[in-house]
């Protein structure tokens, strides 16, 4: 799952997960506006066509999550066309009624449960892609392995791959040895799907959640930048209130993975 703070790079895993653990932060700097990530919070209607504004700019990724328990985490990239949302986990396929557009100045939300239940408060992050340092985009499988999709403009530092059929979404960070990724609601490592990091984007096995012949995929993809983006690895140890210093900034977002230390 997504673990999300605000303003802080503090977390601690419980002791039952305190494994090698992979630190993802995300921030937009107003001293590096080509940086374009905004975070935010809005209090559902329960109405379609509910028009979030005031972000900025129109996104090319936005990530919902209800604060309340037992909603998934939902996300829609500006390579996808229609009225179609991806859940994160659950291995759904794309729904309607969920983030229904981006628009200019933010998105618009249906009436779904995930995005706009009535009196529900729901945190929102959105990203404009940024040549150099964040990119969106699709492909159609092929089933082939070892396929390389490029055209990134970098190395990725960080990945993410949603299938549009009922397939989990899995991702891929700095410093995961072999051909190792995750899904990102599982902690199960997992070979033959995001292999590597190309110098223009990254390579795909043939598994089906990244490469089922036929069906569409879209990617969203970072590279780590000074000041703006960072990427790591630290060990679980149980301890409260611990604090991760290495990042370098006071972060707006945070999104921490556990997995296996043989896996980085």
């Amino acid at each position: 799952m997504w673990t999300q703070r605000n303003k802080t790079a503090r977390t601690a895993p419980s002791p039952a997960l305190c494994r090698t653990a992979i630190l993802v932060v995300l921030l937009a700097l107003t001293a590096a506006p080509a940086a374009a990530v905004v975070t935010g919070s809005y209090v559902g209607d329960g109405v379609d066509g509910n028009s979030i504004t005031g972000v900025g700019f129109q996104p090319d990724f936005v990530i919902v999550k209800q604060e309340a328990s037992g909603r998934n985490t939902v996300a829609r990239s500006s390579a996808m066309s229609g009225d179609v949302t991806k859940s994160f986990v659950d291995g759904l396929v794309e729904f309607a009624n969920g983030i229904e557009s981006l628009d200019a100045n933010g998105f618009t939300v249906g009436s779904d449960a995930t995005v706009n239940t009535s009196g529900q408060t729901y945190h929102w992050i959105a990203f404009k892609e940024t040549a150099g340092e964040m990119t969106v985009g699709s492909y159609t499988g092929d089933g082939l392995d070892n396929r390389s999709i490029a055209g990134f403009g970098f190395q990725p530092d960080y990945a993410i791959v949603m299938g549009g059929g009922a397939r989990e979404s899995v991702q891929r960070f700095q410093g995961q040895v072999g051909d190792a990724s995750l899904e990102i609601g599982s902690s199960a490592v997992l070979s033959n799907v995001i292999q590597a990091f190309e110098a223009d984007g990254i390579q795909v096995g043939s598994d089906s959640r990244v490469n089922q012949s036929g069906e569409p995929y879209y990617y969203v993809a970072w590279k780590e930048v000074a000041g703006t983006t960072a990427f790591g690895t630290y060990s679980g140890n149980g301890t409260d209130n611990r604090a991760i210093t290495d990042v370098g900034f006071e972060p707006d977002y945070v999104l921490v993975k556990v997995a296996p230390s043989d896996s980085v």
